[in-house]
């Protein structure tokens, strides 16, 4: 049996409907925290299991029988996200798993200034001490965050971020997911690792002239620091732990943190992952 860890959320229900293309619902165990918000996933007749990162005992339970586990990685960071990371990983372990896919970040360091990073880097290691076999997904930035990040750009011409002159290898969910599910079908038997980012990178000022493409109005990129960033979002009355995430990425992206393009998401996908330009026409409707 394959499970699902986080199986609720965006990547995670995304992933489940492509392998559904090919397997039958009870071969797909969904492992969610609240039952009652998975109701996309019980209306398709996939068995789910509740568990917690937060919660061994319920973890040990959920794993048993489980054969291969896709383990997608908690929202928090820092000791939190390593604490959970520490449960999901030595219960698999005890419960005799035999391959873990495990959704992490490009590029992972100990001392990355991306504040999500380390923690996936730490969480690498414990899966290769564990002697499981395993398949890492090193997923670049997520395409989708740009319009949340451009805000009323296209409104007022200006996109102001604190970006610098730094690239990018944004990438849509939905094309992880379905690369995702396109390399569990496969039943590899040995361990890899997979880049997952868009063959070529952008700069905020690409992102800026294809906003203008979308819009067919001009948009201007205005790079901007991270202090005047996190001032200006404060005096939006923004939410404390969003400025703090936005302008941890916004460090990390100037550092050079995401700029990394790759072909083996083409490779997987067997055809182009959508690019920024076309997500934005899309998304604005243009």
């Amino acid at each position: 049996m394959l499970l699902i860890t986080g199986a609720s959320g965006n990547l995670g229900k995304s992933t489940i409907d492509f392998l559904l293309k090919h397997l039958q619902p009870e071969q797909v165990g969904a492992m969610v925290r609240n039952p009652d918000k998975a109701g996309a996933l019980t209306s398709r007749n996939v068995p789910l299991r509740q568990a917690d990162y937060e919660d061994y005992p319920s973890l040990q339970k959920v794993f048993e029988g489980v054969e291969k586990l896709l383990f997608i990685s908690t929202s928090v960071t820092g000791e939190e996200r390593t604490r959970q990371h520490s449960n999901v990983v030595k219960a698999a372990h005890e419960a005799g798993i035999r391959h873990i896919y495990y959704t992490s970040i490009v590029n992972p360091s100990a001392d990355a200034t991306f504040g999500a990073t380390p923690g996936h880097f730490e969480t690498e290691k414990a899966i290769k001490e564990t002697g499981i076999t395993y398949t890492f997904f090193r997923n670049n930035l997520y395409l989708d965050l740009l319009p949340d990040i451009a805000g009323n750009a296209v409104e007022s011409g200006s996109l102001y971020f604190a970006g610098g002159e730094q690239r990018a290898g944004f990438v849509l969910r939905e094309d992880i997911a379905e690369a995702i599910a396109k390399v569990i079908l496969r039943k590899e038997q040995e361990s890899q690792v997979y880049t997952i980012s868009a063959p070529q990178t952008y700069s905020f000022y690409d992102v800026a002239v294809a906003l203008s493409k979308a819009a067919n109005k001009p948009v201007k990129y205005i790079p901007i620091s991270t202090d005047y960033m996190r001032k200006s979002m404060k005096d939006a009355q923004v939410p404390a732990p969003v400025i703090d995430i936005s302008t941890n990425m916004a460090d990390a992206l100037q550092k050079g943190e995401f700029d990394y393009p790759d072909n083996t998401l083409r490779s997987i996908l067997q055809r182009e992952p959508v690019d920024v330009e076309t997500f934005l026409k899309q998304f604005y409707n243009m």
